[in-house]
């Protein structure tokens, strides 16, 4: 599969399927509103199921829950964005600036510009 990731015409195709896959998902489970930038970051981050948890508990409980919860033990130790932003609402801010930058970047309004 990694190498297949890294080959330029099958690579996004695996990779849109996989946010496809994830939008999906959410939707059998009844969730009818978009999922944010973030959102769908976090179903491809930790996995559709816990993501799904993580997106779907009340906003008041976001500042509260860990986000050791939502990672295999070992996948948060090797985390530090994650460790750093230790919970939910933290974590999801923190994405969601991160992609604020990136779009700004020249290849990002590039790709843009090609989708309008």
């Amino acid at each position: 599969m990694h190498a297949l990731n890294l080959d330029l015409d099958v690579g996004p195709m695996l990779q849109t399927q996989k946010l496809l896959d994830s939008i999906v998902f959410a939707r059998r489970k009844g969730f009818s509103r978009s999922l944010t930038a973030a959102e769908l970051e976090m179903m491809n981050r930790t996995g559709d199921g816990n993501a799904f948890d993580m997106v779907t508990m009340p906003l008041s409980w976001r500042d509260q829950v860990p986000t050791a919860n939502f990672f295999r033990p070992s996948g948060y130790a090797d985390n530090p964005v994650a460790q750093r932003n230790n919970v939910v609402a933290k974590l999801i801010a923190a994405t969601d600036a991160r992609m604020d930058q990136e779009i700004k970047k020249p290849g990002a309004r590039e790709l843009a510009t090609y989708l309008q």
